[in-house]
C-alpha cells in the first residue's frame, strides 16, 4: 500500500498535466488516456510493420477486402483500453515473426539460392522500362510507404498517458527500430533469394516475398509463416483505421470535415468516436472500388498516399 500511493499520485499528476496541455490548445479532454508509452510506440510500429506487402486488391478479392474492413471497423469501435492492449500484442507478434524469419531464412535456404555478398549488396537490376536512374528513384516508393506512418502516434495522443513525452519518443523509437530491423531483414532476403529475379516476380504464387519463402522453406512452412504475415498485416490495417478515425474526429471537432456535426460524436458505451471509425472504413471501401479499373488505378492510390503524406508533412 505504501508503494501504491506514490504511484497513484504520479499517475494523477501526469493525467492532470495531459489535460492542462490539451486545454492550453483550446480543447477539452474527451478520450480516456489508456495508452501506455509502449502502446503508443506500438501503433506506429505495427503500422510500419517489418514484413510489409503492398499488393493492391484486385476485382476478385474486393469482397475479402470489404470483409477485412468490416472486422477492422468492429475492432476499432471497442473501448480505448482494449485497443491499447492490442498494440502490445501487435508489437510482440511483429518481433516474433521478424526474428523467426531472420534466423530461419539463412539456415533453411538451399545452397543454390544463396547469393554472394557482391550480388546481394552490389548488384543493380532494372526490370522496368524506365531509365536506371529513374527506376532507382521509383524503388524508394515501397520503403517510404512502409515507414511513412510514423505520425500515427500523434493522432492518438489524446488517449496516451504522459503524451508530451510518450508520443515524441514513440515516433523516434518506431522509426529507429523499424529502420534497423527492416534493413537487417532486407539484407537477409537479398542473400537468400537467388539471382533469378524475373522468376521471383513472375512466380505463379503471385507474391515475390512468398515466392522467396517457398524456395527456402517449402510449401508447408511457407504457409505457416505466411499465416502470421497475414495476421500482422491485419493488425497493421486495424491500427491504420484507428489512427485515421482519430484524425477524422480531430478535424470534425474543428468543423473541417463534411458532416462534422455527425462525425464529432463519442459513443456513450465505448467512449470512442465510433462514427468516425465507420466513416473511415466507408471511404476506404469506396477507394477499393478502383480495383475494378485495373491494377494501375488502384496502384496509383498507394503511390499517391506516399507522395501526399510527405507533401503534407513538408507543409
Amino acid at each position: 500500500m505504501a508503494v501504491e500511493a506514490p504511484v497513484k499520485e504520479s499517475r494523477a499528476r501526469i493525467a492532470q498535466a495531459d489535460e492542462e496541455l490539451l486545454a492550453s490548445l483550446g480543447y477539452k479532454q474527451e478520450f480516456k488516456r489508456a495508452f501506455t508509452p509502449f502502446e503508443v510506440f506500438g501503433i506506429a510500429f505495427s503500422i510500419i510493420a517489418l514484413l510489409p506487402s503492398s499488393n493492391p486488391p484486385s476485382g476478385q478479392t474486393y469482397g475479402i477486402y470489404l470483409a477485412i474492413l468490416l472486422t477492422h471497423a468492429l475492432v476499432c469501435s471497442l473501448a480505448t483500453e482494449v485497443l491499447a492492449r492490442l498494440q502490445s500484442f501487435y508489437v510482440i507478434l511483429n518481433l516474433i515473426l521478424f526474428f523467426g524469419v531472420l534466423i530461419a531464412l539463412p539456415i533453411a535456404t538451399p545452397t543454390e539460392y544463396m547469393n554472394s555478398a557482391s550480388f546481394a549488396l552490389g548488384d543493380f537490376t532494372n526490370l522496368s522500362t524506365y531509365p536506371a536512374g529513374f527506376a532507382y528513384i521509383l524503388s524508394w516508393l515501397a520503403p517510404v510507404w512502409t515507414i511513412g506512418a510514423y505520425d500515427s502516434c500523434v493522432h492518438i495522443s489524446e488517449e496516451a498517458s504522459n503524451a508530451a513525452v510518450a508520443v515524441p519518443w514513440a515516433i523516434i523509437g518506431a522509426i529507429g527500430i523499424s529502420g534497423v530491423l527492416g534493413t537487417a531483414m532486407n539484407i537477409a532476403i537479398a542473400f537468400c533469394m537467388g539471382t533469378d529475379l524475373e522468376a521471383i516476380i513472375n512466380s505463379d504464387i503471385g507474391q515475390p516475398l512468398a515466392a522467396i519463402f517457398f524456395n527456402s522453406f517449402g510449401q508447408k512452412a511457407t504457409l505457416g509463416i505466411w499465416s502470421v504475415v497475414v495476421l500482422t498485416q491485419w493488425g497493421m490495417g486495424s491500427s491504420i483505421v484507428l489512427a485515421t478515425s482519430r484524425q477524422v474526429f480531430a478535424f470534425s471537432r474543428d468543423g473541417a470535415m463534411p458532416f462534422s456535426n455527425v462525425l464529432y460524436s463519442m459513443n456513450p458505451y465505448t467512449k470512442t468516436p465510433v462514427n468516425t471509425v465507420w466513416f473511415s472504413v466507408f471511404i476506404s471501401a469506396l477507394l477499393g472500388l478502383l480495383a475494378f479499373a485495373g491494377e494501375a488505378a488502384i496502384g496509383a492510390v498507394f503511390a499517391l498516399s506516399v507522395i501526399g503524406l510527405y507533401i503534407a508533412v513538408g507543409l
